[in-house]
């Protein structure tokens, strides 16, 4: 592909990531999963992400309630660190139940982990803790879909603990 070919295709994506963002924010998740097989050769994920982190903040924002963890989950898999520091508090006081503020909570201690910012990793554990036995297992499902969205090279450890649903590690 021609570099001005490749410019006016990065153009087009730019413009419909734009679109999706202002019109239908819930979709967002949608453009942060793979790209069909059928374009890879034209464009990457990355392509698309790095036009996504731009809107990061507004898309979370406006996604709703209904559709805000699988937002979450695409924010972490780009790494919109930043953008889930400042929505993760908000969601919090309008979870719908306790399942859901326990995962809102983990989401927020993963984000504090990630950037060295609360290196510790006691909250995991607290967490943990605080949960009784007929509630573990969404927790637990939660843990293990959030270590599938934090990219290897981020966390490696921080991966293995949310799988393996054992915090020990990070806080010794």
């Amino acid at each position: 592909m021609s570099d001005s070919d490749q410019e006016g295709l990065e153009e087009m994506i730019a413009a419909a990531v734009d679109v999706v963002c202002r019109e239908c924010p819930e979709r967002v998740p949608d453009l942060a999963r793979d790209v069909p097989s059928a374009f890879k050769f034209l464009v990457s994920k990355w392509a698309i992400a790095s036009y996504l982190h731009l809107h990061w903040p507004q898309v979370l924002r406006a996604v709703p309630d209904s559709g805000m963890f699988s937002a979450f989950l695409a924010a972490f898999r780009n790494m919109a660190w930043a953008a889930l520091w400042e929505e993760l508090p908000r969601r919090l006081p309008r979870a719908r139940s306790r399942t859901q503020t326990r995962v809102l909570l983990l989401y927020l201690a993963t984000i504090r982990f990630l950037p060295h910012q609360d290196p510790d990793g006691r909250r995991f554990q607290e967490l943990v803790d605080s949960v009784s036995e007929r509630n573990i297992g969404a927790l637990r499902s939660a843990a293990n879909r959030l270590a599938d969205a934090i990219p290897l090279e981020s966390a490696s450890e921080l991966r293995s603990c949310l799988r393996n649903f054992y915090f020990e590690r990070l806080h010794q």
